[in-house]
């Protein structure tokens, strides 16, 4: 007989060992006391109230705080806008499946050694994805600068660079901006409208985000707080699997 009541996890098991095993690489070789950042003013300062003369000076502020809140040493490194990709859809690999985002961001490495940057100049008008974005390419120098090994190889090197910018503190934002509901009104309609950023699905960044509250001993409120009612029911969720995954070990 069928057990309807019975509850489905929220992401599988092949999920949840690749994220301990990938968790357990970062552990091996860098710091595992990173504190969470918040999207409060005590961390960034709006858009508006920024002491900036120009985009670059702005990108530079956004950039050089979320070096300073994943506690790293500062850097030297090139960064500029490329050519927006609105309403370009490219299709990226998940480990749940396939979703469509645009290339918000870009990293690579200069000839003289300088980590280069790029970034859609569009994500000003979200600070909660253009922070999740400019974590997720330092998360990039930080996997190249001290080749972590990629759990199932090369072709996880994305959804991992997602998890490493979640192992540095960035939870919310990565969870806040892998799915994003939002209404909108144009005269007399109206409706919802769903965007993704990231390469780890919304489920996997909360089941992510539920290990690092774990690993740190955070009171879970100091998250919900920051959270969207879906983000809650998902982090939720996540913390619930957690807590059943650690009781079978």
């Amino acid at each position: 007989m069928f057990n309807i009541f019975k509850r489905s996890p929220i992401i599988s098991k092949i999920q949840v060992e690749w994220i301990m095993e990938m968790w357990s690489n970062f552990e091996k070789v860098l710091p595992g006391d990173k504190s969470l950042c918040l999207p409060t003013p005590k961390y960034y300062v709006s858009t508006d109230f920024v002491d900036a003369e120009s985009e670059d000076q702005l990108i530079r502020y956004y950039m050089n705080k979320t070096i300073e809140h994943m506690q790293l040493d500062t850097f030297d490194y090139l960064i500029e806008p490329h050519a927006s990709a609105s309403g370009i859809n490219q299709e990226i690999a998940t480990m749940g499946g396939m979703s469509s985002s645009s290339p918000a961001g870009t990293y690579s490495q200069e000839e003289n050694g300088l980590p280069f940057f790029s970034y859609d100049p569009i994500l000003f008008e979200n600070p909660v994805d253009l922070i999740s974005t400019l974590a997720h390419e330092i998360s990039h120098h930080i996997m190249h600068s001290h080749q972590i090994p990629i759990a199932g190889g090369s072709g996880h090197e994305e959804i991992a660079t997602d998890l490493c910018s979640i192992y540095h503190g960035m939870g919310i934002f990565q969870l806040r901006s892998s799915l994003r509901m939002e209404s909108w009104m144009s005269g007399r309609m109206s409706g919802w409208s769903v965007n993704r950023s990231g390469y780890l699905s919304v489920n996997e960044s909360a089941y992510a985000l539920a290990v690092f509250a774990q690993k740190r001993g955070l009171n879970n409120d100091l998250i919900l707080n920051h959270l969207s009612d879906m983000h809650v029911r998902k982090f939720t969720k996540a913390c619930k699997q957690l807590s059943r995954d650690a009781n079978k070990v």
